[in-house]
């Protein structure tokens, strides 16, 4: 009887986020930001520049490693597959925010201007009348125990110069956001049900969160592989005496000395494990555009040295072409999305969505309109 009677372990629900991964992924944040900021500190590879974060990957890798003991002997706090990609998903957003190409380049943008103002490349006289106080520090006596150290951020005279560039950033942060965010619930629906747009860049964290993962053997086979190739590269970075196995950069442009073909300029050749994994995940047809176009700009180099365009200022103009390719990217959007945004537009304030498309088109409209007037203001 009392064997019929004894109570069963209460399983959490796997559709249902409950508060307190939420509270755990609060909890992670700051840690994760920290780690981010601190790669610029300590020289090491910027985790943000590649857009399956490695430092994501290593935090939801611990998570799922200590999920398995907590469920095996607490199972009611285990956390589900869909908590675990919840955190994910929000030390991913974290880190891109905080990470190389947003706010690491706006807190030094603050400062920069000037402190490396001198009297050689007058700075001060040429733009710092432009910059304004609540965006920028020009202050360079002011600005010296920010870059020399020995001092702490939390004193009155320092909280007193930084608060204002400071939080006028992170509103404009917070408003660029919240403007994407509106533009990403307007396109949602065209891209998942219309275009059908795989993400394959999600696979990696679903199949780690899976409770199978980890039983796959080819998996272990790719960590050996993987995971020796960087053992080795290790080893040779600190004894270079001993062999590494493709680590190193081997260029090709020693290979062409005589014009034109000298103009390919630094061509290496290096084999990156984790390049091969996350090339794994990408779509053929975009992955034949990354070599494929790279050859291109060296055949764009090697032809423009022929023709003499060489001495043209910025030629091949990568940046412009770059920038073209964007702007092309953008009209296509908009013209194979046109029904999906009449519809938006139609149903804007009689929608079934989650979250309506009112909510989104007003916050898209608001977001640029204050957007402007932050330009306006700077």
């Amino acid at each position: 009887m009392n064997q019929l009677t004894k109570s069963v372990p209460v399983q959490p629900n796997p559709r249902q986020i409950r508060w307190f991964a939420i509270g755990i992924g609060l909890v992670l944040v700051p840690i994760n930001n920290y780690w981010v900021f601190s790669s610029l500190r300590w020289e090491q590879g910027l985790p943000t520049t590649m857009s399956l974060f490695f430092n994501v990957i290593f935090i939801v890798t611990l998570l799922v490693t200590l999920n398995y003991a907590i469920a095996r002997f607490l199972p009611s706090y285990a956390l589900t597959q869909g908590e675990l990609l919840t955190l994910y998903t929000m030390l991913s957003i974290a880190s891109a925010i905080c990470g190389h190409d947003l706010f690491e380049v706006i807190i030094t943008n603050i400062s920069t201007a000037g402190w490396l103002a001198s009297d050689e490349n007058e700075w001060a006289v040429l733009f710092h009348r432009y910059l304004p106080n609540w965006l920028a520090l020009t202050d360079k006596n002011r600005l010296a125990v920010y870059f020399t150290g020995e001092s702490s951020l939390y004193l009155t005279q320092h909280l007193q110069l930084w608060w204002r560039p400071v939080l006028s950033w992170s509103g404009f942060i917070i408003l660029l956001l919240s403007t994407a965010f509106c533009i990403n619930l307007i396109l949602r629906k065209q891209w998942i049900e219309a275009e059908r747009l795989s993400y394959p860049i999600i696979e990696l964290p679903y199949q780690l969160t899976s409770p199978r993962f980890f039983r796959n053997r080819w998996l272990w086979i790719g960590i050996i592989l993987a995971g020796g190739m960087d053992f080795i590269n290790g080893l040779h970075f600190l004894y270079p005496s001993l062999p590494g196995f493709g680590g190193e950069f081997y260029d090709l442009s020693p290979l062409f000395t005589t014009k034109p073909w000298a103009a390919i300029g630094w061509t290496p050749i290096v084999v990156f494990p984790f390049a091969i994994g996350l090339a794994y995940f990408i779509p053929l047809d975009l992955s034949f555009t990354f070599w494929f176009f790279y050859i291109f700009w060296k055949f764009e180099m090697v032809l423009g040295s022929a023709l003499g365009f060489q001495q043209v200022a910025g030629f091949p103009f990568i940046f412009d072409q770059s920038f073209g390719v964007c702007l092309g990217v953008l009209l296509m959007t908009l013209w194979s999305g046109r029904r999906h945004l009449n519809h938006v537009i139609a149903k804007a304030w009689h929608g079934q969505e989650p979250i309506s498309y009112r909510f989104a088109v007003l916050g898209l409209i608001i977001g640029i309109g204050l957007l402007t007037g932050f330009w306006w203001a700077a």
